[in-house]
């Protein structure tokens, strides 16, 4: 009877208190979230002073990503500022997508120039997303991250466009007095990566390097010789691999292997890029093509285990072939697609393939050079492939949005980051030469695609001004030596002692091999494939 009446009361005091803090919890609530809400009222949405060279000045409206000057503007706004100048252009913004003509007039649906009065917007809110809206520029399909959204006051689509791309597609010089932009219609745009150092437009990356892969050049560099992960990028070696394989006779593209149970497995996993059964029959020219286009991982692996038999064999070769073309060792391969492993250990260690930048280029000097053929592959936007019964895609945005572009290989890893290396087959008075950007760890795809675009219109400008030669260095900069300069030999041997010289002088510096000439020739491709 005592326990009774001592459970009644302790259930009736524990719902007492229980009430009481309820109630104390809702008061204290009611004074705290307004302060929550305006927490989140940030300044995503604002106003942009715009002076256009001639025309004057023009507000224009913009959306802040995240943080301030993570700036995408309007394309209404911003064609109306630029009607009737050199870089004027027209819209077509619809719920589908954004068609984009350079040079066209511009007629306004109304609201162009206006004010956001309201400066704030939810972050929960599905209104302003960014994503990879369908943009047609100049009847050619381009990748692009925009804001796409209807205005309730006009009912017109606007779209919202990273300025940084917007500069790119106008090609005119912009830059910043205070808080107003500059656009100056009648300059043509100048890129300077050494002020765009100083003022952090790479510091959301790893590593960058520009140069030319004919001739070794290197235009510009950051961060060049530090080790970092590479993802995917990693294929370029594995392709090498595969094509020494093919060129000393043991398999040739039109090979049939059968994919293992760990093909079938990995395909199962996380990083699969489409299923595949055990036992399936597949040529190692699909495989190459679906390692390349799409970055299939499992496609990879079978890869390796058709050249070398596993694919510890296989590593094996991607680090023989790394040391016998002179790459330091900040380059080390641990699988051969790229993905992370772990070690076999009670607090066990997650370790990724790495390289550095110098590396990579180094890489793709050999790789260009040796097996040119590789950018008839990666300049490819799809791929049917028969065994598979499947249509492929090529993962780098480079080849939609960059004129030349030829390839080569994305990577992403969350500790790598977003990876690309990127090339352009660039045409001067010097013929046609190769133009690699190497961008390793950006922080995401945007600043990935942009560094690139920004760094291959560059180099593109170089070559065509005559190559490293043409920079214009500071008082006590490095500069280029012309004996230094690479000599590519495929196909081809020196024509006399002098530039013999100059080429084992050049090897010698940079502990590259000297490739040795007609070392294979892959057959065209069969009509269909």
């Amino acid at each position: 009877m005592f326990r009774s009446r001592f459970i009644s009361f302790s259930k009736k005091s524990i719902s007492v208190k229980l009430l009481t803090v309820i109630t104390c919890f809702s008061v204290f609530l009611c004074c705290v979230l307004p302060s929550f809400a305006d927490d989140y009222d940030y300044e995503y949405l604002r106003n942009l002073s715009v002076n256009v060279e001639g025309s004057g000045l023009f507000n224009v409206k913009y959306i802040d990503m995240y943080y301030d000057h993570d700036s995408y503007v309007s394309l209404r706004d911003m064609a109306v500022a630029l009607s009737g100048t050199d870089a004027k252009f027209d819209l077509l913004i619809e719920k589908d997508g954004i068609r984009f003509t350079k040079g066209g007039s511009y007629t306004p649906v109304g609201g162009e120039g206006s004010f956001f009065s309201v400066l704030t917007r939810d972050p929960s809110s599905e209104e302003y997303v960014r994503k990879r809206n369908y943009f047609n520029l100049d009847g050619s399909v381009k990748h692009y991250y925009t804001f796409l959204y209807k205005d309730e006051e006009t009912g017109y689509y606007d779209c919202y466009m990273y300025l940084s791309d917007l500069i790119l597609i106008l090609g005119k010089d912009v830059s910043y007095s205070g808080s107003t932009l500059n656009i100056d219609p009648s300059a043509p745009l100048s890129i300077d990566p050494d002020h765009l150092e100083d003022s952090g437009f790479f510091l959301a990356t790893n590593a960058v390097l520009l140069g030319d892969a004919t001739n070794g050049e290197i235009y510009y560099s950051y961060n060049p010789d530090i080790s970092v992960p590479m993802a995917s990028t990693t294929k370029l070696m594995s392709y090498i691999v595969a094509m020494d394989a093919v060129s000393s006779g043991s398999i040739t593209l039109s090979s049939v292997t059968e994919t293992s149970e760990n093909v079938q497995k990995l395909s199962h996993s996380i990083d699969r890029g489409f299923y595949i059964k055990s036992g399936s029959k597949v040529t190692i020219e699909e495989l190459i093509y679906a390692m390349l286009l799409p970055s299939n991982n499992e496609c990879t692996l079978a890869l390796a285990e058709a050249v070398a038999g596993s694919e510890e064999a296989f590593v094996k070769r991607m680090n023989d072939k790394a040391a016998a073309i002179g790459l330091s060792e900040g380059t080390e391969f641990f699988t051969c697609n790229g993905l992370p492993v772990y070690t076999e250990e009670a607090f066990r260690g997650k370790i990724q393939n790495h390289i550095t930048a110098n590396d990579m280029f180094k890489l793709v000097c050999y790789l260009i050079s040796t097996y040119p053929q590789i950018t008839d592959i990666t300049s490819t936007t799809a791929k049917y492939l028969p065994s598979f019964d499947r249509t492929v895609y090529n993962t780098n945005s480079m080849l939609y949005n960059v004129p030349g572009c030829i390839g080569l290989k994305t990577g992403t890893t969350n500790k790598a980051g977003c990876c690309l290396v990127s090339a352009i087959a660039s045409t001067g008075d010097n013929g046609t030469h190769t133009i690699c950007c190497i961008e390793l760890g950006a922080e995401d795809i945007v600043t990935r695609n942009n560094v690139t675009q920004t760094m291959l219109s560059y180099g593109d400008s170089v070559f065509k001004n005559g190559g490293a030669s043409s920079i214009q260095t500071s008082e006590g900069a490095e500069t280029i030596d012309p004996e230094d300069l690479y000599i590519p030999v495929t196909g081809s041997v020196p024509e006399n002692a002098d530039e013999l010289a100059r080429l084992i002088v050049w090897t010698a510096k940079n502990h590259m091999p000297i490739p040795e000439p007609d070392l294979v020739n892959i057959p065209e491709e069969e009509p269909g494939d």
